[in-house]
């Protein structure tokens, strides 16, 4: 009997064996390629580049946008910049994925969060060249505030699509946003008037990497506590 691929990141399935006459069932060997070692590494890899690309992040979009804009111009390449960091956790989702459909889904919900801050700021262009000052430096107050909460939302909402199993998980999300915005309301920054390069790779762990990994983690646990009932 050939062996199942694990559903889960989070564990092994494990099934019982066919019951024969005068035989008792048995559990078969553990799977071999457990779930949860990879997902460690994925996880531990995708916030690694997170913030080397955050570090970088003047030099990666200046990258893009002198290699995009010739072809499609200013905005296609304003855009591709900033959906850039994205790019390594749409990858990961698609192959890391519970069923080819789910793993479209999470990366279609992953790029679309990751156009918000590109929207953002065009917006707050247009109430600028309108003369809108005051709502414009509002309008940017009050979204800073809200991608703050997106964007670890995001990430654990795109990961529990691709990975999850039960539909209890949802609320877990809202660790990951309020994780954010408490770390932005106590403006943690160990860094304030040392390298920049270092502070933006210090900011992306702070506001962005352990926010999203713990409400990934509560996604996880009341996915399992959801299917255990």
């Amino acid at each position: 009997m050939s062996r199942r691929r694990p559903d889960h990141w989070h564990d092994v399935r494990v099934t019982q064996a066919p019951r024969h006459p005068g035989s008792h069932a048995r559990r078969p060997p553990p799977e071999s390629e457990p779930a949860l070692p990879v997902s460690v590494i994925l996880v531990a890899g995708l916030a690694l580049v997170q913030v080397v690309m955050s570090a970088s992040m003047d030099s990666v979009a200046t990258s893009v946008i002198n290699l995009v804009e010739p072809l499609f111009g200013v905005e296609p390449a304003r855009l591709a910049a900033t959906m850039t960091p994205w790019l390594p956790l749409a990858v990961v989702l698609f192959v890391w994925t519970r069923e080819q459909r789910l793993g479209l889904l999470a990366c279609a919900v992953a790029l679309a969060f990751a156009t918000l801050s590109y929207l953002r700021g065009v917006i707050a262009e247009q109430l600028l060249e309108s003369g809108s000052q005051d709502t414009a430096l509002g309008f940017i107050d009050w979204t800073n505030w809200l991608l703050t909460a997106l964007m670890p939302v995001g990430v654990a909402l795109a990961w529990g699509i691709a990975r999850r199993q039960g539909t209890r998980w949802w609320p877990g999300l809202v660790v990951a946003a309020a994780l954010a915005v408490l770390a932005r309301w106590l403006d943690i920054d160990p860094l304030r008037d040392g390298d920049q390069q270092l502070r933006a790779a210090l900011a992306a762990v702070i506001y962005q990497v352990v926010p999203a990994v713990a409400g990934g983690l509560a996604c996880w646990w009341l996915d399992v506590r959801g299917r255990s009932r």
